[in-house]
């Protein structure tokens, strides 16, 4: 669906600029953000409570929860 493009790009990125393993890359949290709506998805866990606090004070919209592409 269409979170896919994200999900290769975050394992992609993954194996190949932090030098994690496959099954790390593929376990590793996940967020999406299209045009509309405006809201960055992100799987619970993936990012701290701070950096959240700190992307909403910028106004993004965040939706944090389940699983992307799993």
């Amino acid at each position: 669906g269409r979170t896919i493009i994200n999900t290769v790009l975050q394992v992609s990125l993954n194996l190949m600029e932090h030098g994690m393993n496959i099954q790390q890359a593929v376990n590793a949290g996940r967020l999406h953000h299209q045009w509309l709506p405006d809201v960055v998805r992100i799987e619970r866990g993936t990012i701290s409570e701070e950096t959240a606090a700190a992307l909403r004070a910028m106004g993004h919209e965040l939706d944090i929860g389940g699983t992307q592409g799993r």
